[in-house]
């Protein structure tokens, strides 16, 4: 035992640096990922040109309201903004249930639009108002806002990474990347966490090969088997949610948006090749 020794750097307040030592070393240290750098050094992850705003209702009492006097049915999970709503063209929203008297709303839209939009005062606006100004003609979107207690809507600009493949994988030993740290996702078909669980549980199911412990070379063996595994399916995802990310801004704004990331067109449409299909099989 005792295969790897990593190093971690204290936060304000907490000692300096502390050692660990262990068998293996699995990096699930988000998009940012230090290890991934150490690994791969492939930079930042990829801005995808779009500002995504978000919250979850948790009140009963909130839905209740939201159904009676917005129309928002309990129980519901769709997008406001169809692909080709007259107006909308370069913003998307959705609603979605996310359990009993839960509803969790989000509302995004494209770098070009919100720079169309945006007055001098955006800068000193604070997220409730930025919403207002960009989604202000979408009533649903008001009505959810409006029943967010203050100081829970969250704004954040989206990123991801580029899918990971089996050749992508150079270093040798017991270590391997996971979750956002091996395939950050934009979240447009809500399979982020979905990806690091099935990760969690591929990753036991070869680990747990057999009652003995495992020796350096086992351990490194089953990394690889499993890298082999998931990175297929990880990248599917990726690329699926890229591309569908991209439609539910609307047809019109499809090329705009395709530019304003920084992948370039070829490499998404010779990753579509592979995955003609862009709604990955449940």
């Amino acid at each position: 035992p005792g295969n790897i020794t990593a190093r971690f750097e204290g936060r304000a307040g907490r000692s300096a640096q502390r050692k660990v030592t262990s068998d293996a070393l699995i990096g699930s240290d988000g998009i940012n990922s230090h290890l991934r750098q150490l690994l791969l050094s492939d930079g930042e992850p990829l801005d995808a040109g779009r500002v995504l705003w978000r919250a979850v209702i948790h009140d009963a009492a909130a839905v209740a309201r939201l159904e009676a006097d917005a129309g928002i049915p309990r129980g519901t999970s769709r997008a406001m903004l169809p692909t080709m709503t007259p107006g909308v063209v370069g913003k998307t929203a959705l609603l979605m249930d996310v359990g009993p008297d839960k509803l969790y709303w989000a509302a995004g839209a494209l770098d070009d639009v919100i720079q169309q939009e945006q007055g001098e005062d955006d800068g000193d606006m604070d997220v409730v108002a930025r919403i207002r100004r960009h989604f202000g003609n979408v009533g649903e979107v008001m009505a959810c806002l409006e029943e967010t207690p203050p100081g829970n809507t969250f704004e954040s600009r989206v990123f991801d990474r580029e899918p990971l493949y089996a050749d992508d994988v150079t270093w040798q030993g017991p270590i391997a990347l996971i979750g956002d740290a091996a395939h950050a996702v934009i979240p447009s078909i809500g399979m982020g966490a979905c990806l690091a669980l099935e990760d969690a549980l591929e990753l036991g199911q070869h680990l747990s090969c057999t009652d003995q412990h495992l020796s350096k070379e086992e351990i490194s063996s089953a990394l690889r088997r499993f890298e082999g595994s998931r990175y297929p399916r990880t990248a599917e995802v990726q690329v699926a949610s890229r591309e569908l990310a991209l439609q539910s801004y609307g047809q019109p704004k499809l090329d705009t948006s395709k530019s304003s990331t920084q992948q370039s067109f070829q490499s998404l449409q010779q990753e579509l090749m592979h995955y003609p299909d862009p709604v990955p099989a449940s």
